[in-house]
């Protein structure tokens, strides 16, 4: 998103004082208001059951409009990236913007590889990626799956930590930390 020079006015009919907010352009999709200060400024909050009028993030990883079923991770569609690329292909498209060359897979493959083997107690082990092992006995995530469930709790954890950071302190403390 991208900050635009028009804003919108929020005004009430019980003569309470307007409120301007910020307009931000849409990468993709419609543009936004920023409705972050209302709460503060208003005491109101706003109601859009199941949210259908409501952006959850900015994200320069997803793009999410359900109206038009459309998924889209790095400005790919799920649909494609699960059918012509792989788990590290996809991880790499997650990092780096881009589904990656042939020279840059290997690289990245080669990484991963170093950074994920170990000494076990008989001798050096491979980690078989994309199944996480706590032991060689033991696989916590399974190879089946694809890497969007693999990944999601990631980049869950990330948003919210994200999110938390710049809003700052919740001003509803019944909302948590």
């Amino acid at each position: 998103m991208t900050p635009s020079d028009v804003k919108a006015t929020l005004s009430f009919s019980d003569n309470s004082p307007s409120v301007e907010m910020p307009i931000y352009k849409g990468t993709l999709g419609p543009d936004v208001i920023d409705i972050r200060k209302l709460y503060g400024q208003t005491g109101k909050f706003t109601y859009d059951p199941g949210f259908m009028s409501t952006a959850a993030c900015n994200s320069a990883i997803t793009y999410i409009d359900g109206d038009k079923g459309e998924l889209l991770y790095r400005g790919y569609p799920i649909e494609e990236l699960a059918v012509k690329a792989d788990f590290m292909e996809t991880c790499y498209a997650l990092l780096h913007g881009d589904l990656p060359t042939v020279e840059q897979k290997a690289e990245f493959v080669e990484t991963v590889t170093k950074h994920t083997t170990h000494a076990g107690g008989d001798g050096v082990q491979v980690h078989d990626w994309p199944a996480v092992r706590l032991s060689a006995q033991q696989p916590l995530v399974q190879r089946e799956l694809h890497a969007h469930d693999v990944l999601e709790p990631v980049r869950r954890v990330q948003g919210q930590r994200r999110a938390r950071a710049r809003a700052g302190p919740d001003p509803d403390p019944a909302c948590g930390p």
